[in-house]
């Protein structure tokens, strides 16, 4: 039971604060280095499994080698985005800051649900990319990846 000022709350500490945290670390130390296998994870003990703590669904099932990988094409996304931004010509301001802004976007996303996934900062509701059950953030980064190639393709038009 959790004490409150001395008296009992009727709250254990897995219905309590930090339940969602405790089984999502539950998860990923469950999927070891080569994972469970595909669907031998339990993610329904995960408390929205399929939104705020994919990454530990994904790292309870295929592994931390896996869930690795999948951080590591995040990280190539996010480069390549910066390596158009440093290709655009100078007189293209806006959208290189258009760029950056989306890069940086994408970025927080990954590093906060990452993070948060594995207790190192507080857990917030924000959406791993592409990933996450949700729509709006859904919709929100296909049309930032889709700026980002009709970008591309602009900067292949001037550079011919």
């Amino acid at each position: 039971m959790i004490m409150l000022n001395g008296q009992p709350t009727g709250i254990t500490i897995s219905a309590g604060p930090g339940y969602q945290i405790q089984q999502a670390i539950y998860a990923v130390i469950s999927g070891g280095i080569i994972g469970r296998g595909l669907g031998f994870g339990s993610p329904d003990y995960v408390p929205l499994a399929h939104s705020d703590f994919i990454l530990a669904a994904i790292i309870e099932e295929f592994g931390a080698i896996i869930g690795v990988a999948v951080l590591f094409l995040f990280a190539v996304l996010l480069l390549r985005i910066f390596r158009i931004v440093s290709l655009l010509p100078s007189s293209l301001i806006f959208e290189r800051l258009l760029l950056v802004g989306i890069g940086a976007h994408l970025f927080i996303q990954v590093f906060v649900m990452a993070c948060g996934t594995l207790n190192l900062i507080p857990v917030t509701g924000v959406t791993i990319p592409f990933l996450s059950l949700g729509g709006v953030a859904l919709l929100t980064n296909m049309v930032e990846v889709g700026l980002a190639l009709a970008i591309v393709c602009r900067l292949e038009g001037v550079a011919q």
